[in-house]
């Protein structure tokens, strides 16, 4: 490519006509040697196509070095060796590409001689014949351009060709780069598969070893998967049958838990129950012995009240007899004329004496009747006494000579009772005095009456409650000879349960023990075990079904 601008350059600082005649002559000489030039051999054909490819766009080339480069390594037919024979021209044809625009700088620089284009020709026909074709590539209108334009224009355009095939040299060198790393890769890629290759021939080797090995060991080995099989179905049943009696132990045990619980809770409550209870007859015990001891009070104030009115009554009847006394003594210093006067005054005086004196024996008689009926809780026979008494009092009292009597013993009533005597001097009449009295007595007497009242509804009330309290022991004694019952039948319910859950586990222990075994007999067989411990295995399930029968029979006794 530089002697090729070289020769052109020498060719344009030429005369015009000279210029024209001397493209015609160098395309003759370039026709004679490609006639004169022997057959190009493989290395020069790859470096015509390099060269061809560098003249064209980066994009062109490009493209043209990716199709090309990655195509011929990837058969499998290719060795090593002739991959370095093909590498190796295309590098040389890339050197050449890379002087030859490297120089074109240079070229345009100096102007040689047609000599040394005739002996560059001659020592390169690869470049030879690459310019010719570039040299045909020229037509008229070019040359014509070049002659109006001048040296200095063509000189221009011929760099800017130069720069646009140093740029497509690089494009090419990298794009040649680039084939060299995939091919690269395609080499450690082809290496691995053959190694993958080798080692699945090995395998390949190892399993047809293997099966020849395998196969008379294939019989017995379906015999003993045949017989694993059908004791793993045995091992199933009796699985199912021990998760049905724990299913059955369960439900069981949740039966009793549940019954226990409520159980429990009706021991509490009953228990609870017979607290309060015991709590109502401590307050009722209470309650009985303050109304015992408020009656024994009352009692006693009662005969306190009696034996006072005793000793008021004798106090009135020596008042009443010292002022008799007193009167007589009067009477003794008036005159003999008032003599049958006060005899018959005193006739009546001791008449009304002797009626008080009965009225006071009858009311003191009263008295201890009524002490008696507050003893006996007769208080309508009292009221009707009071009442007979009163009557006797008015029929009594239709003498006016009563008065005083009435009025002493009115005062004595008050003053027993520790009332004021100034009410004495309001009643004049026999009669408003009796009532008084009568009424003072009703209301000493009221007191009593509802005392007694009172006294007879704590005993009412006592004897509900102690009848309460016999029935209240009688539900205890019930009670508790059901939780008596209750816990019996809860430690007989144990008892069954025990041996069970023991049973059960034992059966637990006995199947894990044997999943064991066929896993082991598994193994066996797969190594070529022998038909004794198949035989065991039987007799084991044979006696796991005998405690799986007992385990049922045990169930059902519990149920």
């Amino acid at each position: 490519m530089r002697d090729y601008n070289q020769i052109n350059l020498g060719k344009l600082r030429s005369p015009p006509k000279k210029g024209g005649v001397s493209l015609v002559t160098n395309n003759k000489n370039n026709n004679k040697n490609r006639q004169q030039q022997p057959p190009y051999s493989s290395h020069e054909e790859e470096e015509k196509k390099v060269d061809d490819s560098a003249f064209h766009s980066p994009k062109e080339s490009s493209h043209a070095s990716l199709s090309t480069a990655p195509s011929t390594p990837t058969t499998s037919a290719m060795t090593d060796d002739a991959m370095e024979e093909y590498r190796a021209p295309s590098l040389e044809a890339a050197n050449i590409t890379s002087s030859s625009a490297v120089g074109g700088t240079q070229s345009s620089r100096t102007a040689p001689t047609p000599l040394s284009s005739s002996s560059s020709v001659g020592s390169h026909p690869s470049l030879h014949s690459q310019n010719t074709n570039h040299t045909q590539s020229l037509s008229a209108s070019d040359a014509l351009s070049l002659r109006r334009e001048g040296a200095e224009a063509t000189i221009v355009k011929l760099r800017s060709q130069l720069d646009q095939a140093g740029h497509s040299d690089t494009s090419a060198q990298s794009a040649l780069a680039k084939s060299d790393a995939v091919i690269l890769e395609l080499r450690s890629s082809v290496r691995q598969l053959k190694r993958q290759l080798e080692r699945v021939t090995d395998e390949k080797q190892q399993l047809q070893h293997d099966r020849g090995f395998a196969v008379p060991n294939s019989l017995n080995g379906d015999a003993l998967d045949a017989r694993v099989g059908e004791l793993q179905v045995q091992l199933d049943r009796a699985h199912a049958q021990i998760l049905t009696a724990d299913m059955v132990r369960k439900e069981l045990e949740d039966t009793l838990e549940a019954e226990q619980y409520t159980w429990e809770l009706r021991v509490q409550d009953q228990e609870r129950q017979i607290q309060e209870m015991q709590y109502q007859i401590g307050q009722l015990v209470t309650d009985l012995e303050s109304t015992r001891a408020q009656w024994k009070q009352a009692e006693d104030s009662w005969l306190e009240e009696a034996q006072e009115l005793k000793r008021d009554v004798e106090k009135a009847q020596q008042e009443a007899h010292q002022s008799k006394v007193a009167a007589v003594a009067d009477g003794s210093s008036r005159s003999v004329e008032d003599a049958p006067q006060l005899q018959q005054k005193i006739a009546t005086l001791e008449q009304e004496r002797t009626e008080l004196q009965s009225c006071l024996d009858e009311a003191l008689k009263e008295l201890e009747a009524v002490d008696e009926e507050l003893k006996s809780d007769n208080s309508a026979m009292l009221r009707q006494k009071n009442r007979e008494l009163q009557s006797r009092l008015e029929e009594s009292a239709s003498s006016s000579n009563l008065k005083e009597p009435l009025q002493h013993l009115h005062r004595l009533v008050l003053e027993r009772d520790g009332m004021d005597d100034t009410a004495v001097a309001q009643h004049q009449d026999p009669r408003d005095i009796i009532s008084a009295i009568h009424q003072h007595i009703d209301s000493t007497a009221a007191p009593a009456s509802d005392a007694q009242h009172s006294l007879a509804q704590s005993r009412q009330q006592v004897r509900q409650l102690e009848s309460k309290i016999i029935s209240y022991q009688r539900d205890l004694e019930a009670r508790e000879e059901s939780t008596a019952e209750l816990r019996s039948s809860l430690k007989e319910a144990v008892s069954l349960l025990k041996p069970l859950q023991d049973t059960v586990a034992k059966s637990d222990r006995e199947k894990a023990r044997l999943q064991q075994q066929i896993q082991q007999l598994h193994a066996e067989t797969r190594n070529g075990g022998d038909a004794a411990k198949v035989k065991e295995l039987q007799e084991e399930l044979a006696l796991q079904e005998k405690e799986l029968e007992r385990l049922r029979q045990e169930v059902l006794t519990l149920e």
